[in-house]
């Protein structure tokens, strides 16, 4: 069945069975219950003022949220609610083609924009799409499940996961939180010490092609996944809420992550972290491909785990990616991470920015620092005064690597460095820049 809703000129005690006969308010539409193979369908040029949450019998048939009409997109103010859409123990859904605004004078309650969450009887949550969303000004305090989309497993009678969640083509900008979140409560393992749900990992979770912008907290953080994919994604100016360490685009507690082709920059550096890049806590086989990074306050990547709690962080390839002008410290290696391989990346500094190439460190009061690094095949120009920082004990290689600029590689230089004034030619990468 299709249902219209036209907050101009609808009336909730006709049909809404058409154009002519659609429902006026939110209101009613929440006080139905959806069936499978439903459409729902806004007028564009509309707005509604409060918060969307629907009903629906969960029979495994998709049921698609979506604009009809021309003009501007249909726009959803939650006016302050605890988040503007509110999508609770759906599956099989499209979400497409909306504004949504949460604008308050509050800024320490927590907010989203639009809020996914499976619980209940628990189970896996199947084909779950949110596309071509333009989600704006979500006032919240800073907290990882608030901001501007979030997608949130959370207690239930059985373990929750999610199977073929894709989040794509979504602009989500000036939210005082997250930009796009996916997590879970179910994420206990050695490691991870903030819940006691046992680990139950989501399959298909796809974030790609998604621009964030001037969001408080993290632009992108998934976690608790088995193969996600993150690409071509862009993250920009984020990182700045409150005293906390946030980055750019990162998995956490994830398996055989992919994360390639995005672009992220200006992020802060204000609580700590504040790299363009991240790979954290309990990730195994991570890659990272031919992603760029500039202008980032803490640096182009983030590689760690906590060993006070036993967490891990083994098999991880930072390969081909291109770093300009960040700042801070390019390649930052925390904790006790196994297997890393940094290799055929180009970085480069164009003036002082007091940014460090590598450091190697212990997170916390035990579990020793990273070992069996190799950097090879790099071409580092770095025109800065920084320093390197090396664990005792942590087995790094240096190999085939090509530098120059004016910093200070003593220590680290396997080949001699170019002399020719400082500068040379780097290569071409992936994204078609021309040698510098």
């Amino acid at each position: 069945m299709k249902l219209y809703i036209d907050s101009r000129c609808g009336d909730d005690f006709a049909s809404g069975t058409s154009p002519e006969t659609a429902w006026a308010s939110l209101e009613k539409l929440n006080s139905v219950t959806l069936n499978g193979g439903d459409e729902i369908c806004f007028r564009r040029s509309c707005v509604w003022h409060g918060q969307l949450v629907p009903k629906r019998v969960r029979d495994g048939e998709k049921i698609r949220f979506c604009p009809y009409g021309e003009g501007e997109r249909p726009l959803i103010d939650g006016n302050g609610a605890e988040s503007a859409v509110l999508f609770e123990n759906f599956d099989n859904l499209i979400f497409e083609g909306f504004e949504i605004v949460n604008l308050t004078e509050d800024c320490f309650s927590r907010r989203s924009g639009l809020f996914a969450v499976c619980c209940k009887e628990g189970g896996v949550y199947s084909d779950i799409c949110f596309k071509d969303l333009y989600i704006h000004d979500v006032v919240t305090c800073y907290d990882r499940t608030a901001g501007g989309l979030i997608v949130w497993a959370d207690k239930a009678d059985s373990p929750v996961s999610f199977n073929n969640l894709t989040i794509e083509n979504c602009f989500i900008t000036d939210c005082g939180a997250q930009g796009i979140t996916v997590s879970s409560a179910y994420s206990y393992r050695l490691g991870i010490d903030w819940t006691d749900l046992p680990y139950t990992p989501s399959d298909g979770i796809r974030i790609c092609g998604n621009y964030i912008s001037r969001c408080g907290g993290d632009a992108i953080f998934q976690s608790c996944g088995n193969s996600p994919v993150i690409e071509h994604n862009v993250a920009a100016d984020c990182c700045f809420a409150g005293n906390t360490a946030y980055a750019g685009i990162w998995p956490h507690n994830s398996q055989d992550t992919v994360m390639r082709y995005n672009e992220s920059f200006g992020n802060r550096l204000v609580g700590g972290d504040g790299q363009g890049y991240d790979v954290d806590i309990n990730c195994t086989n991570t890659t990272v491909y031919a992603n760029y990074s500039h202008q980032n306050g803490g640096g182009n990547i983030l590689l760690c785990t906590s060993g006070d709690i036993g967490g891990y962080n083994n098999g991880i390839t930072v390969e081909e990616n291109v770093s300009i002008d960040d700042g801070g410290q390019i390649f930052t290696l925390s904790g006790p991470i196994r297997d890393i391989r940094i290799r055929n990346n180009t970085v480069y500094v164009s003036r002082n920015l007091h940014t460090r190439l590598i450091g190697l460190y212990q997170w916390g009061e035990s579990g020793g620092g990273p070992d069996d690094v190799s950097v090879e095949g790099n071409d580092f120009e770095l025109n800065t005064d920084g320093y390197n920082t090396f664990y005792e004990g942590s087995v790094v290689t240096f190999s085939g690597n090509r530098y120059a600029g004016t910093y200070n590689y003593d220590g680290i230089c396997d080949s001699t460095p170019v002399t020719d004034g400082g500068s040379r030619k780097l290569r071409k990468t992936v994204y078609g820049f021309e040698p510098f």
